[in-house]
């Protein structure tokens, strides 16, 4: 793995483009995580004002 980024430059330009679009890609899937994350934060502190004991959607968000 080591050997195969060292040579990154020598790589064909699809290939490198493919490994471009594919960590953007998966930057993109973390970053919905971290933005649902927050939403069902707000949504449980607005929902334990307004209903003790409070909603929490997507207990298991990060679980695996």
């Amino acid at each position: 793995i080591v050997f195969a980024a060292v040579l990154f430059p020598l790589w064909p330009p699809i290939l490198r483009d493919m490994v471009w679009y594919i960590s953007v890609a998966i930057l993109c899937l973390f970053g919905v995580f971290m933005i649902i994350a927050v939403v069902r934060l707000v949504l449980f502190i607005i929902t334990m004002i307004v209903v003790p004991p409070g909603i929490w959607i997507f207990p298991n968000l990060f679980a695996d």
